[in-house]
């Protein structure tokens, strides 16, 4: 009994002590009408939409079920070709997209290429690897001889054979014409 009488008298104190250091300090809170007025009020802040105009409508390149960083580490992952790539003279002038996505919620995340040609249609948008792994956060340019894209990403690499030999995928863009 005495153990349960020390035990209760602890506790209460220990409450009483923990109710004093949560008085208040004297400190107001923050009225929030007020300072959504001060911010709507201000003369130099504008709200009005700019002047747009695009060159050519948005196309839809995929649905995307990823959202985060979806370009790569230190770069926007968007290149533009010369006009006529070298040493066969085609026309090109198109622009190579490279992107991360998710197909359905559940997917893995995979590599996505785009190529929009100059007159603004889409030519092709599949994914780039064959790792069925994580892929992600591309880096693209262009071969300045070719014009064709030359593009990096990481992925998780297991060895493929016994003697620890590492498969290398690659895909040739400037197959598609």
């Amino acid at each position: 009994m005495k153990k349960l009488l020390v035990l209760f008298v602890l506790t209460a104190f220990v409450a009483c002590l923990y109710a004093d250091l949560m008085i208040p300090t004297g400190k107001t809170p923050l009225n929030i009408e007020s300072f959504k007025r001060a911010i709507r009020t201000q003369p130099n802040v504008s709200r009005e939409v700019p002047e747009y105009e695009f060159v050519t409508d948005p196309i839809n390149l995929i649905t995307n079920f990823y959202d985060y960083m979806p370009g790569s580490y230190n770069s926007t992952p968007v290149r533009v070709q010369p006009e006529i790539s070298q040493p066969n003279g085609h026309p090109a002038g198109g622009v190579y997209i490279t992107f991360h996505a998710r197909e359905t919620a559940g997917s893995t995340r995979r590599e996505y290429y785009a190529y929009i040609e100059s007159d603004g249609t889409l030519f092709g948008c599949e994914t780039i690897g064959t790792d069925p792994e994580h892929e992600g956060y591309s880096g693209i340019d262009i071969d300045p001889v070719t014009a064709d894209p030359i593009v990096a990403w990481h992925v998780n690499v297991e060895p493929a054979t016994p003697d620890n030999e590492v498969v290398v995928t690659y895909d040739l863009f400037h197959v598609l014409g």
